[in-house]
């Protein structure tokens, strides 16, 4: 808009603010705009903002967590662990659930899966895991299972929990029936074996 003395005294201009990590986006905002042009001609900062607007944009941030993975207990058998996550971050995340270690003796098939699971939902059907124990050996130890964020390669996934789960292995014990001895048995008498 051409103004006084043919001066542009108004224009359009954009400036992008980013407020400290962990701002809250609910609530109430507050914005200051004026006019500091300073000109070496004094009659020359005598503008005024006619109007302004402000959009807000928001990202949310990339969260998740392990709720838990079971079962636990193990008897000397392949069992399916389910891992049950959920996204607590963006909408239709693509997360990814990592088996890093278990037990000495012990294994875990596959050892890693990943799933788009929706903002805000809870996964526990997916995420399946089958964990073998040692067949004769009786053991405990920990299993860990580590919950990401899939980024687009190269960059690397972005890690949102970490679940220790606490695992037993107690193999049943076999009880073999004894054998009836064979061979003659005439002439024993239920005396003599006490002698």
């Amino acid at each position: 808009m051409i103004g006084w003395m043919g001066i542009v005294e108004t224009s359009d201009q954009t400036v992008a603010l980013t407020p400290p990590s962990g701002t809250k986006a609910t609530g109430t905002w507050t914005f200051y705009v004026s006019d500091q042009y300073n000109d070496s001609n004094s009659n020359h900062n005598k503008g005024r903002i006619d109007s302004w607007n402000i959009t807000i944009t928001y990202t949310l941030p990339k969260a998740g967590d392990i709720i838990g993975a079971d079962p636990d207990s193990f008897t000397g058998s392949p069992q399916t662990v389910t891992v049950t996550v959920k996204n607590l971050g963006r909408d239709d995340a693509n997360l990814i659930v990592d088996c890093t270690s278990w037990p000495t003796g012990w294994s875990v098939s596959p050892t890693s899966k990943q799933t788009i699971v929706p903002y805000n939902t809870t996964n526990s059907t997916y995420f399946t895991f089958t964990v073998t124990p040692p067949s004769s050996t009786d053991s405990s130890g920990t299993i860990v299972w580590k919950l990401s964020w899939d980024e687009t390669w190269p960059t690397e996934n972005t890690l949102l929990d970490t679940y220790n789960q606490s695992v037993t292995n107690t193999v049943p014990e076999t009880i073999t029936k004894p054998t009836t001895p064979s061979g003659p048995s005439s002439g024993l008498t239920g005396d003599s074996l006490f002698v």
